[in-house]
């Protein structure tokens, strides 16, 4: 204390801008003050620690931000069938302005037994049993991934997440979370499907339908419900995909009044 008082008495005369002093002005004055003040030093220190893990925590953040998942959450609902599918899209944005190589990884959580998943990136379409892959995106380019589930007629929810990270850095990354639901269908439905089939299948070109059931339409859909494609019923039963992205697609048998009849599940590579 009396230490204190007594450099309070004597800094008016060492430590004033402008001193006669030169010692006062370049090292007594922050010196003295270490000594008879520190925990003013030691407030400072903490602030600056608490600034550089700020300024660390942004950087972070913006680097991770130079690249998204949309959407990062989505839930799933549609039939446990053989051949229909449920599929997620997921859409790829590489924010900056030069190319890239982008890794994902799917984990399956918890999943029906016979269940399958594909994930279509811009390389290729990836079974189940590829677990990690990677890919490149153009400057500033974006993609559509395809994350479709066979359920192959069991009912039940499956989840399963999707890591995506840069190549070279897996600590900065965004996580997907997917949950795919499938209900049983009817007798009728099942039925109506069993009169029906679809070779080849995967598709390349074009695909060849036989059915025992009268029809006036095609269409060939994503499995998300959007039409892709219409057809009339052809004589040979031949009908093109030239030209699609490789992916699962659903074809839609329709009846008089364009009722739906029977739905047949088809890839195309």
């Amino acid at each position: 204390m009396e230490l204190v008082l007594a450099f309070d008495a004597v800094k008016p005369y060492f430590c004033r801008a402008g001193g006669k002093s030169e010692m006062a002005n370049k090292s007594f004055c922050p010196l003295a003050s270490f000594i008879f003040y520190p925990n003013r030093f030691i407030k400072m220190k903490k602030i600056l620690i608490l600034s550089c893990f700020s300024l660390l925590a942004s950087v972070v953040k913006a680097q991770i931000t130079n690249f998204s998942m949309t959407p990062d959450t989505a839930i799933v609902d549609g039939k446990a069938t053989f051949d229909d599918i449920l599929q997620q899209e997921i859409k790829i944005k590489n924010s900056e302005a030069t190319d890239r190589k982008f890794v994902w990884e799917r984990t399956t959580v918890s999943t029906p037994f016979g269940w399958t998943s594909t994930i279509c990136d811009p390389v290729a379409c990836r079974p189940s049993s590829t677990s990690i892959a990677e890919f490149e995106l153009k400057a500033n380019e974006s993609y559509t991934m395809l994350f479709d589930v066979s359920t192959d007629g069991a009912p039940g929810s499956g989840y399963y997440l999707l890591k995506l990270y840069e190549k070279g850095k897996p600590n900065q990354y965004t996580i997907g979370k997917y949950r795919f639901n499938a209900t049983l269908v009817n007798t009728k439905d099942a039925s109506d499907d069993a009169q029906v089939s679809v070779f080849p299948n995967p598709a390349k070109d074009f695909f060849i339908l036989k059915s025992s059931l009268a029809f006036r339409e095609l269409r060939l859909c994503s499995a998300d419900g959007r039409m892709i494609r219409s057809y009339t019923n052809s004589e040979d039963g031949r009908y093109s995909v030239e030209g699609l992205r490789e992916g699962a697609y659903m074809v839609q048998i329709l009846g008089k009044n364009s009722v739906r009849i029977a739905t047949k599940k088809l890839v195309i590579n």
